[in-house]
C-alpha cells in the first residue's frame, strides 16, 4: 500500500487517469508534464553545475519521482518523498567560500532565465518548457521568505549583505538533513552565544531548538544549551503552525535536560498537526513521563516504525531521534 502512494506510482496513476478522463487532451497532458519537469530539472541542474564547478560536493538532486544520488558513487533511484517532488538540490555541508555558495544559488535562476528563451520557438513542447522556466525564474529570483521557506533570491540577498545569523541558521538547517559525523556540532557554542546576544526571528527559533536538542542527546552539550534554552523559552513564534511545533520542542528539551514533562505544556500541543516523527516521539515520551508507563510498548513500537521508514539510517535526524529509545 505504501508503494502504491509513492511519487512514482502516484505520477503514473495520475497521468493514466487524466488520459482516460480526457482522451482528447492526452498529448497536452503528457507534453505539459514533461515540459514542467524538464524546466524544474534544468533549474536544479543549474544549482548543481554551478556548485560543482566551484568545488561544492553534491549529495543528491531530485526531480519529480527521480533521485540522482551522488553519495557512495553516482546512481539513480526513485524518490520516495512527496515533499521533494517539486525538485530540490542538496550539497554536503563544509566551509565553502562565500563566492562558491553565491554561484550555486545564482546557477538555478540563471539556467531558468536561459530556458525561457525557448518561447522564441513556436513549438508546443518548447512553449510549455519556456513558460515554466520563466515562471521558475521569477518565483525564485524574487527575495521571499515564507516562514523559513526561502527563495534563491532571498538567500542571495542575505549572502550579499553578510547576514551572519541567517547564514548560521541555514547551515543548521542543512546539517539536520545530512549524515551525522564528528563535525556536525562544531558550531554549538557559536550558536548558543549568538542566541544569547541576538533577537532570533520566528522562523529560525524551531530550527535552533531542534539543533540544540540533537546536540544534547548525541553530544551532551548541556551547560551551553541550558543557558540558550532559557533564552529561547521567551521567544514564542507568532504563527499557529510554528507555535505548535515550538511547544512540542520545548517539551522534548525539557525531557532531555530535566527528565520530566509538563502536563500543562503538553496540553497546548496539537499532535495531529505535527510531523510523524515529532508526533510519535511526544506520544512515546508522554507514556514515559505522564502516563506512568501506560501504553509504553505500543507507543515505543510506533516511534520505532516511523524511524525505520526513513531511507537514510545514518542521517543526523534518525541518529538523534534513536537516542530517545535508549
Amino acid at each position: 500500500m505504501k508503494k502504491l502512494f509513492s511519487p512514482f506510482c502516484g505520477t503514473i496513476l495520475g497521468l493514466f487517469l487524466l488520459l482516460i478522463i480526457f482522451p482528447a487532451a492526452r498529448e497536452t497532458f503528457v507534453l505539459g508534464y514533461l515540459g514542467i519537469m524538464l524546466a524544474v530539472g534544468a533549474h536544479e541542474f543549474g544549482h548543481f553545475l554551478a556548485g560543482y564547478v566551484n568545488g561544492i560536493k553534491p549529495l543528491y538532486l531530485i526531480v519529480g519521482f527521480i533521485k540522482f544520488n551522488f553519495e557512495n558513487g553516482f546512481h539513480i533511484q526513485f524518490n520516495n518523498d512527496w515533499m521533494y517532488y517539486g525538485g530540490i538540490y542538496r550539497y554536503k555541508i563544509a566551509n565553502y567560500p562565500g563566492k562558491a555558495v553565491l554561484s550555486l544559488l545564482v546557477g538555478g535562476p540563471l539556467i531558468s532565465l536561459f530556458g525561457s528563451f525557448a518561447l522564441l520557438f513556436k513549438i508546443d513542447f518548447l512553449t510549455i518548457f519556456g513558460y515554466s522556466s520563466l515562471l521558475l525564474f521569477v518565483a525564485t529570483v524574487i527575495p521571499v521568505n515564507f516562514f523559513g521557506l526561502c527563495s534563491d533570491g532571498f538567500k542571495i540577498y542575505k549572502l550579499l549583505v553578510k547576514d551572519e545569523l541567517f547564514l548560521l541558521w541555514q547551515k543548521m538547517s542543512n546539517q539536520l538533513l545530512q549524515d551525522y559525523n564528528e563535525m556536525t556540532f562544531d558550531d554549538v557554542s557559536r550558536i548558543c552565544d549568538t542566541i544569547e546576544c541576538q533577537v532570533v526571528p520566528s522562523y529560525m527559533i524551531n530550527t535552533c531548538l531542534l539543533y540544540l536538542i540533537y546536540a544534547c542527546v548525541i553530544e551532551g552539550e548541556i551547560r551551553k544549551v541550558r543557558n540558550s534554552y532559557q533564552k529561547l523559552t521567551r521567544m514564542i513564534p507568532t504563527d499557529s503552525f510554528n507555535k505548535n511545533y515550538y511547544y512540542s520542542l520545548l517539551i522534548t528539551l525539557e525531557v532531555v535536560l530535566y527528565k520530566r514533562m509538563s502536563s500543562d505544556l503538553f496540553a497546548k500541543v496539537n499532535l495531529k498537526k505535527l510531523d510523524k516523527i515529532s508526533q510519535k516521539r511526544l506520544e512515546y515520551l508522554s507514556c514515559l513521563y505522564l502516563k506512568n508507563g501506560q501504553d509504553l510498548v505500543a507507543s515505543r513500537s510506533a516511534f520505532q516504525n516511523v524511524l525505520s521508514s526513513y531511507d537514510d539510517k545514518t542521517s543526523l535526524l534518525v541518529q538523534a531521534e534513536k537516542q530517545f529509545l535508549v
